[in-house]
């Protein structure tokens, strides 16, 4: 029996400890969707958003094609739009201007990447 509560309250103060974290990874992906939305309407459902550890002192992230989307990776928010801007400008070939009044001009089918990038970034 003293087993059982044992197993029980660490269950419940693991939860107390993951949950604020899953909750804030879940907000995290929705901001990084939110700004894919804004530069490319319609297109958001093409994108994974995934987050990853470093295994340095630098941010990290990734960009490659799985099941026929775009995979952006980063060890946070900031590294996963920098994964999306990579992906704008070397795979599809696209600039964002400063300028909030120009468009971004996209393809109607984004283009897959044709390998796995990996990069660090500041």
């Amino acid at each position: 029996m003293k087993n059982m509560k044992e197993i029980i309250w660490t269950n419940v103060l693991m939860s107390m400890l993951f949950l604020p974290l899953m909750a804030h990874a879940i907000e995290a992906d929705a901001a990084v969707q939110d700004m894919i939305e804004r530069i490319a309407p319609g297109h958001v459902n093409d994108f994974v958003i995934e987050t990853i550890a470093s295994p340095t002192a630098e941010n990290v992230f990734e960009v490659e094609a799985l099941n026929s989307k775009i995979v952006l990776r980063g060890d946070g928010p900031l590294s996963q739009a920098v994964a999306f801007n990579w992906y704008l400008k070397h795979t599809a070939f696209v600039d964002v201007s400063w300028y909030a009044d120009d468009a971004v001009k996209l393809p109607a089918r984004l283009p897959l990447p044709d390998r796995k990038i990996r990069e660090t970034t500041n």
